[in-house]
C-alpha cells in the first residue's frame, strides 16, 4: 500500500512548485493560453438504443517565461466524457457509462541550446469510472489517482532527424475503492478471503518507463515517425498464486514492451496526406490465475502479444480538413483459457480481433472557434464466449460534434 508518507511527500513536491511559480510570477512573462471544448453526441452499444452523451475538454496553461531559456508550465486539463465506452484495466474489458478526469502537472523547460532541451515535469491525476448512471462520482470500482514525475531531453534538427524525445517516468496509480472481489467471479489472485491475504489494495502499483521517438524526414514531404516505450510495473502487495490456489511470497510484476510506427507522405499541391499506421505491444506478467468456481489454475494469465495495423488519410477541401482511419488488428493470449457460454474451460487460447473505423471533420467557424465532426465504429470478435466478468465480444459506435475555442 502507499504509505501516507509517501502521499503527504508528494503533496508537499507539487505544491512546491505551485508555490514557486506563484512567487516567480513578478519576475516572468505570463503567458495564458487554454481550450474550451464542449459538444455533445450519442453512442450506441451491442445494437442497444443511441444514449446521448456530453462531451467536456477543458485545458488552462498559465505558462510562466523567465528567460529565453527558462520557462515553467502549470497545466490544468479536465474533461469528461458522456458516451459508453468499454476499457480494460485487469484484463478484460468493462462497459462504463462516463468518465470524469482531472489533470494537474508542471513542467519545467530549460533550452540549453537552440537545438536541445530539457524538460521535468511533476503531475496528479484523479479518473472517475461510472459503471451504472445511478452510481455517485467517487464511488466507481476502478476510480483511480496517479502520480507522475519525470524528465526528458528533446533534440531538434539532427541531420535527417526533425525531432528526437528521450524520456523517464515514474508514476504511481492506486484504486482507493478497491478492497476485495468474489473468488467466483475473478480469480483468487485478486481475493482476500484466502488463507493467506494479498492484502486489500491489490490492484496498486508503481511503474517505472522508458520511452523515446524520432520524427525522421526521408525526404522532402516523406516523415517516418517511430516510438519506443518499456514499461516495468510492480504490484507491492499483489502475491503471485500458486498452481494450488494458495499465495506464494513474492510480488507481482509486469514488463510491458509498446512499438508503433507511422510512415506518411504530403502532397502539398492537393493538400493531402496519406500513411501506413502500425504498432506492437507484448506484456509479460508473473501473475497466474485460480478460478477457485470450478478449480481450474491458469499460468501466465495476463501474457499477451497485440499488433494493430492500418492506413490513414487526411484532405483539406477549402477550410474543412479531414481525417479517415481504419485499424485491424488481433491480440492473442499466452496462456489465457478460452470458455464456452456457460463457463467451462477449453484447451485453445484467447485470440481477440478488432476492427476501427475513425472518421473526423473540422471546420474552423472564426479565428478562435472550430467545430468537429467525431465519428468513431469499433468491433472486437474473440473465442472467448464467457462473458459474465469481462467484454470479449462487442460492437460499440459513436458520434460527436463539439466546438473548441482556444485562448
Amino acid at each position: 500500500m502507499i504509505s501516507f508518507f509517501n502521499r503527504a511527500t508528494r503533496c508537499l513536491l507539487l505544491a512546491a512548485f505551485l508555490g514557486f511559480s506563484l512567487f516567480s510570477l513578478s519576475a516572468a512573462e505570463f503567458i495564458p493560453v487554454g481550450t474550451l471544448a464542449l459538444g455533445g453526441g450519442a453512442s450506441s452499444f451491442e445494437g442497444d438504443e443511441s444514449s446521448k452523451g456530453l462531451d467536456l475538454n477543458a485545458t488552462f496553461v498559465p505558462a510562466l517565461k523567465f528567460s529565453d531559456k527558462t520557462s515553467l508550465l502549470p497545466g490544468l486539463y479536465v474533461t469528461y466524457f458522456g458516451a459508453k465506452s468499454v476499457q480494460e484495466l485487469i484484463g478484460g474489458g468493462t462497459l462504463y457509462q462516463d468518465e470524469l478526469s482531472a489533470n494537474l502537472n508542471l513542467r519545467l523547460i530549460k533550452k540549453i541550446r537552440p537545438d536541445f532541451k530539457l524538460k521535468y515535469k511533476a503531475g496528479y491525476k484523479l479518473d472517475y469510472l461510472r459503471e451504472t448512471k445511478d452510481e455517485d462520482w467517487g464511488d466507481g470500482l476502478f476510480d483511480y489517482n496517479k502520480w507522475t514525475a519525470g524528465a526528458e531531453a528533446e533534440w531538434k534538427n539532427i541531420k535527417k532527424i526533425d525531432t528526437m524525445q528521450l524520456a523517464f517516468d515514474y508514476y504511481t496509480v492506486s484504486f482507493p475503492n478497491y478492497s476485495t472481489l468474489a473468488e467466483s467471479a475473478f480469480g483468487k489472485e485478486v481475493s482476500t478471503d484466502a488463507a493467506v491475504s494479498p492484502g486489500k489494495s491489490v490492484l496498486d502499483f508503481s511503474a517505472a518507463e522508458i520511452f523515446h521517438r524520432s520524427d525522421i524526414l526521408l525526404e522532402q514531404n516523406l516523415l517516418l515517425s517511430y516510438t519506443v516505450a518499456f514499461n516495468l510495473k510492480n504490484f507491492p502487495e499483489q502475491k503471485i498464486i500458486k498452481s494450488d490456489g494458495s499465495f506464494g511470497a513474492d510480488k507481482r510484476s509486469d514488463l510491458k514492451l509498446d512499438l508503433s510506427a507511422l510512415y506518411s507522405r504530403y502532397l502539398p499541391d492537393q493538400k493531402f496526406s496519406w500513411g501506413i499506421k502500425s504498432s506492437f505491444a507484448s506484456n509479460s506478467s508473473s501473475q497466474n490465475h485460480y478460478d477457485a468456481e470450478r478449480y481450474q489454475y491458469i499460468s501466465s494469465y495476463y501474457d499477451y502479444s497485440e499488433f494493430k495495423i492500418g492506413p490513414v488519410i487526411s484532405k483539406k477541401i477549402n477550410s474543412v480538413d479531414l481525417d479517415a482511419n481504419l485499424l485491424l488488428g488481433s491480440k492473442t493470449y499466452s496462456g489465457r483459457l478460452t470458455q464456452d457460454a456457460q463457463g467451462n474451460y477449453l484447451s485453445s487460447k484467447v485470440g481477440n480481433t478488432l476492427t476501427l473505423i475513425s472518421l473526423a471533420g473540422h471546420y474552423p467557424v472564426s479565428k478562435e472557434i472550430k467545430a468537429h465532426l467525431l465519428y468513431n465504429w469499433y468491433k472486437q470478435s474473440s473465442n472467448m464466449k464467457y462473458e459474465q466478468v469481462y467484454r470479449y465480444n462487442f460492437t460499440t459506435s459513436n458520434i460527436m460534434l463539439n466546438f473548441s475555442c482556444d485562448f
